[in-house]
């Protein structure tokens, strides 16, 4: 007999609604009147697969005069000459994957900073997560390079030092997806199989993964993780082995899109 998890509710007329981890879309015709009225921009998505939280949208049309005048930084944008607008972190990104065309909400720059920082804290925080063994490595061959440049250091005096952040500029146009208008057509992935479901960061997520699911994990790092129900796969490979899968549906009260 299977036993009841006292954590969890019973299903009934006291079971609470699933938890919303992301924002809700706006319906097709909001998006319309909120583009008309220079309120919304439309783009095409584009994750950094160096380090997936951080997004990009290029505009695909050039922002109508209401809109710049209703977001003074738009105001001489050109298409393909101009910054892309910054989409920072996963919730902001609202369930947009590559190639999706978005309809973008602007930030004021103030906003867009301060999510900009909390992001790069972040995500210098999951950086810090190694392991000791890593670690004590990763310092080993610090301390070999300083010894080694050390000698050095002497001659190169004169020299002036260069800038390893260039790549760390503030972006100047951020936004948040609030809808998505077309999506990528293409939505199947390769990746790997797997009985180990995702770790938990987030608590909102925790409770809406059912038991019966795989992990799927893309070989494309800008590719979210997905959940594979059990039953749909005839046999479940190693977890080393490579299979495709289809990105079905993500509602808003899971973390992970589902997928076949």
């Amino acid at each position: 007999m299977r036993a009841v998890t006292p954590a969890k509710p019973l299903h009934g007329s006291q079971s609470p609604a699933p938890r919303k981890v992301f924002a809700e879309h706006y319906p097709p015709k909001k998006v319309t009147a909120l583009m008309d009225a220079g309120l919304l921009v439309r783009g095409v998505m584009r994750i950094n697969p160096k380090n997936p939280t951080d997004a990009y949208v290029s505009l695909d049309e050039s922002p109508s005069p209401l809109a710049q005048r209703k977001n003074p930084e738009l105001q001489g944008y050109v298409v393909g000459n101009s910054s892309d607008i910054y989409i920072c972190g996963k919730d902001s990104r609202n369930r947009a994957i590559n190639n999706d065309v978005v309809a973008v909400k602007l930030l004021t720059r103030k906003a867009g900073r301060q999510l900009y920082k909390a992001n790069r804290m972040g995500y210098d925080k999951r950086m810090d997560k190694i392991t000791a063994q890593r670690r004590a490595r990763l310092d080993r061959m610090a301390d070999y390079v300083k010894n080694v440049n050390a000698e050095a250091a002497s001659d190169d005096a004169a020299e002036p030092q260069t800038s390893n952040d260039s790549g760390a500029r503030m972006p100047e146009l951020f936004g948040v997806v609030v809808a998505i208008i077309t999506p990528n057509s293409d939505r199947v992935f390769v990746g790997t199989l797997s009985n180990r479901l995702p770790a938990h960061r987030d608590s909102r997520a925790s409770d809406n993964i059912p038991l019966d699911m795989l992990q799927f994990k893309p070989l494309d790092p800008a590719v979210p993780l997905m959940l594979v129900p059990k039953d749909s796969v005839p046999e479940i490979p190693h977890h080393k082995d490579i299979c495709a899968v289809r990105m079905e549906l993500w509602p808003e009260t899971s973390k992970y899109p589902m997928a076949t």
